[in-house]
C-alpha cells in the first residue's frame, strides 16, 4: 500500500477539491502553483534535474512509481520553491541547469520568472503538470548528501510520515549546495512550527528554537546528514493530520 502520493498529475482548466494535501494550480499565466498567504514574500527556488519519492523502513528504500499518467518520477527539470510554510515542486520541461535564487522580494519575482508557463504547458502536454508540496508541519527530518566524485547525485532529502509509513522525497541539487538548501528549509520549518498553537513540549520548543539558527550540515563523503524536527504531524488522507 503506497497511501498518499506527494506528487500528482493535475491539469489546467479543471476544478479540484480544496484542501491542504496538494497545491492549487494558479490562474496566472506564468505560474503553476497558486500562492498561499503563509508563503510569505521571501520565496526562493532552483531547478532540479530529478525528483523521486521513496518508501522507507525496509532494508532498502522502495521507490514509488506507477505507469503514466501517474508516474511519480519527474524525468525533466523541475522547479522547487521554498517558502515560509512549504516546499513546492512542479515538473515541466522549460529550462536547463540548476540555479539557486534568493534574496527578499526580488526572489519572488525571480522565481515567478522561472515558474512553469501555464500556456506552454497547455500546448505541450495537454495542460498537465506534475505537482506537489510538503508542508513544514509534516517534515520529520531534513537531510543532505554530497555529490559523488563525478559531481553528481547531490540531494536534499525531506522525510515525513504517511500514516504508519515513513517516506522521503529526494530532490536533486546538482550545481548547487544541498546543505545550504537543507539549512534554509530547516530554519523556515522551525520558525513556522514555533508560530503554530502551543502543542509542543518545552524540550521540543527548545530544539526548534536552536534550529531557527541551524548551522549547515556537513555530511561525510558518500554519507547523509540530517536535521531532526520535533513535533511533526502524520499525514492522514481521511482525517486531520495528527502529531507524530
Amino acid at each position: 500500500m503506497t497511501g498518499f502520493n506527494v506528487l500528482t498529475i493535475r491539469a489546467f482548466g479543471q476544478d479540484y477539491p480544496p484542501g491542504r494535501l496538494y497545491p492549487q494550480l494558479s490562474d496566472e499565466g506564468d505560474q503553476a502553483v497558486a500562492t498561499e498567504l503563509e508563503d510569505g514574500p521571501d520565496i526562493r527556488g532552483f531547478t532540479s534535474a530529478s525528483l523521486a519519492v521513496y518508501e522507507l523502513g525496509g532494508r532498502m528504500p522502495r521507490r514509488l512509481a506507477s505507469t503514466p499518467p501517474n508516474d511519480l518520477i519527474a524525468k525533466h527539470h523541475s522547479i522547487v520553491q521554498i517558502t515560509d510554510c512549504r516546499v513546492t515542486m512542479v515538473c515541466e520541461k522549460f529550462t536547463k541547469g540548476s540555479t539557486w535564487i534568493g534574496g527578499g522580494l526580488g526572489a519572488a519575482v525571480a522565481v515567478g520568472a522561472m515558474a512553469v508557463s501555464a500556456a506552454k504547458a497547455r500546448r505541450r502536454r495537454g495542460g498537465k503538470v506534475m505537482i506537489g508540496h510538503l508542508r513544514y508541519e509534516w517534515l520529520s527530518r531534513v537531510g543532505a548528501s554530497l555529490p559523488n566524485s563525478f559531481g553528481m547525485n547531490a540531494y536534499v532529502i525531506l522525510e515525513y510520515r504517511d500514516g504508519p509509513t515513513a517516506k522521503a522525497v529526494h530532490i536533486n541539487c546538482n550545481g548547487i549546495e544541498p546543505a545550504t538548501v537543507a539549512q534554509d528549509i530547516t530554519r523556515r520549518a522551525a520558525a513556522h512550527r514555533l508560530a503554530q498553537p502551543p502543542e509542543l513540549s518545552s524540550e521540543e520548543r527548545g530544539v526548534l528554537e536552536s534550529l531557527r539558527q541551524a548551522e549547515p550540515l556537513r555530511p561525510a563523503a558518500k554519507e547523509r546528514a540530517f536535521y531532526e524536527l520535533p513535533g511533526s504531524v502524520v499525514i492522514r488522507t481521511a482525517a486531520r493530520p495528527s502529531r507524530r
